[in-house]
Parts: C-alpha cells; structure tokens; sequence
C-alpha cells in the first residue's frame, strides 16, 4: 500500500534500528526486524538469525512467535513455522490481529503444499479481515491448486477491486519464495483465476 516504498523502507529500517539501539534484546523488534530482512532483502540467514534469537528470548510471546512463520515457510522449515502458529493462536485466541497469523498458516501450509490446510486458514483469515490482501493472493493460489476456479476467480474478482494496479507477474516478484518454481506456479495460478499478467 506504500505510495513511496523506498521512502517508508528508509524510515522502517531507522525506526527499527532506534528501536534496537535502546532495547536490543526486545523479542517483537527482533522478529519484526528479522521479517523485514526476508520481505525486503531476501537476507534469509540474517533473517534467520534475528528470529532465532527473538524466539530464545520470547518462546510464548505470541506476536514474536507470529512474526517467525513466514521466514520459516520460506526457508523449508515448515512444521517450524506451523507449530508456532498454532502456539500463538494457543496464546493468543482474541487477538484482534489473530487474522495475520492466520494468513502467515496459510503461507506456511501453502509452502508445504498442503493445499487444503492453506485453504482452511486462508479463508479463516478472510472471514476475519476480506480487505487483507496478502491472504487473498495464497488464498487464490491454493484454491487454483485443489482445483475450486471458480471460488478463486470470485476472490480473484475481489482482488483486482482491491488493488487494481496489481499484476500476477509483480505479486510473484515481491513474493520470496526460494524456488523459483514456486514462484513461477503461484505467479500462473493467480493469472488462472483472473489476476492480469
């Protein structure tokens, strides 16, 4: 949703780095800091390494926990990043954010191609939060997966209101999945159902 993506990277990096300055051992900088290193740089070792040490001090803060199953996704430890999940949704059930976490699921069964457990989560998510746009595009991918066009194309529909500005093609780059074959088929499973290439 950024209007000036470089601008708000430059300002979430100094505001991170501030954060870390006056507490370096605070667990949700740490993850979220570790997050944006697999978002934005595709840095997955340093990543990694910040996770790894938010989730050390933090074991049943469910935020941290929250914020270390992406990056576990990406990098193959995905029953890493599922049993967190399920942890912090355990620690957490009323989270009004809870829906995050349930799209990060989705992304992590989704990269375990369990495509039906992707599904469940991701339309959990969507229950919770329909303009969560980032949920929409697994959510569509997986449905393309098990086969169900036609509800995909409905949330493709959706989608294209949402962000009419999006292309298949510019989702699977900010995408970071380390298969590039991942990357190629979720970028042709949103163009199936409807999202334009």
């Amino acid at each position: 949703w950024s209007e000036d993506f470089a601008t708000d990277k430059a300002l979430m990096e100094k505001t991170t780095k501030d954060a870390r300055r006056l507490d370096p051992d605070n667990a949700r900088t740490l993850s979220l800091f570790g997050h944006s290193r697999t978002i934005m740089e595709r840095d997955y070792a340093a990543s990694e390494a910040l996770l790894t040490k938010a989730y050390e001090s933090a074991p049943n803060d469910a935020e941290t926990l929250t914020w270390t199953i992406p990056t576990l996704a990406y990098v193959g430890r995905t029953e890493e990043a599922i049993a967190r999940g399920q942890r912090a949704l355990n620690l957490s059930p009323l989270d009004p954010f809870c829906f995050r976490n349930e799209c990060f699921l989705s992304l992590a069964y989704y990269e375990a191609d369990a495509f039906q457990d992707s599904i469940f989560w991701g339309q959990r998510c969507y229950e919770r939060n329909p303009n969560y746009t980032s949920n929409i595009r697994i959510l569509i991918s997986g449905l393309v997966e098990v086969g169900d066009l036609n509800e995909a194309k409905n949330l493709a529909h959706r989608l294209n209101a949402l962000q009419p500005q999006l292309s298949a093609n510019e989702s699977a780059k900010r995408m970071p999945f380390l298969s590039e074959e991942r990357r190629q088929r979720y970028r042709e499973r949103l163009t199936l159902a409807g999202i334009p290439a």
